[in-house]
């Protein structure tokens, strides 16, 4: 059996640039909507986890320990809250003028 390597030896993209990446990434799919939301990555250690507050009146905002977790926090929040869909086979990006509102948190018990 071929034994695998861990990822851990590799170096880290700092956070500053993990957050770019990902508000990058939300300009680039929703362009109407992004000044609407900050997203901030900075870890804590430990598992993958994210946040997702505001919207309706306050901008939301989407806070997470890695690029990776703030794009499910954002994939979520736009299927959960807007019922719009990101897929291989299309988009539903059919959002209203504020982003609505919403406040949830999730895990995963690996670091991606």
């Amino acid at each position: 059996m071929q034994s695998w390597p861990t990822l851990d030896a590799l170096p880290l993209t700092n956070y500053d640039e993990q957050s770019q990446a990902i508000t990058n990434l939300a300009c680039r799919l929703l362009p109407d909507h992004c000044k609407q939301m900050t997203i901030e990555v900075n870890s804590t250690g430990g598992t993958d986890q994210f946040q997702v507050s505001g919207g309706g009146d306050k901008p939301l905002h989407i806070r997470a320990t890695s690029g990776v977790s703030a794009a499910v926090a954002l994939h979520q929040y736009l299927r959960e809250a807007c019922n719009a869909s990101i897929s291989w086979d299309g988009d539903q990006l059919h959002l209203p003028s504020r982003l609505p509102e919403a406040s949830f948190s999730g895990s995963s018990p690996h670091r991606y």
